[in-house]
């Protein structure tokens, strides 16, 4: 016999659920059902409004529509330095936003 391993493992004594009753793993909860049982059986998501009701949605909304014709060679003309400030980098990742149809109030709205 293996140093370490239960005799039931090994199928040397003990019936099947003996056996099996070492693997056995608590029942894992949906998503759905662990938001509906969070602090025993309240939903905390149970007052907030749909994404698509709340006011900063409907500022980003508002906004995309006054800003949804514009190019970005007009967005780089008029902020020579875009190509610079919109960027960001970290632990050898790079990133561009400034090739995105963004502007300084998208990043405030969207922070």
């Amino acid at each position: 016999m293996p140093f370490g391993v239960p005799q039931t493992w090994l199928g040397m004594g003990g019936g099947e659920d003996q056996r099996m009753e070492s693997f056995r793993y608590p029942k894992l909860q949906s998503a759905h059902e662990e938001q509906t049982n969070i602090g025993g059986g309240t939903n905390m998501t149970e007052n907030l409004a749909p994404l698509t009701q709340r006011a900063a949605w409907k500022a980003l909304e508002a906004h995309y529509k006054k800003i949804r014709k514009l190019h970005l060679r007009r967005l780089f003309a008029k902020d020579p330095q875009r190509g610079e400030r919109l960027t960001a980098e970290a632990v050898g990742i790079y990133l561009d936003y400034s090739k995105n149809r963004i502007t300084d109030e998208t990043v405030k709205l969207l922070l």
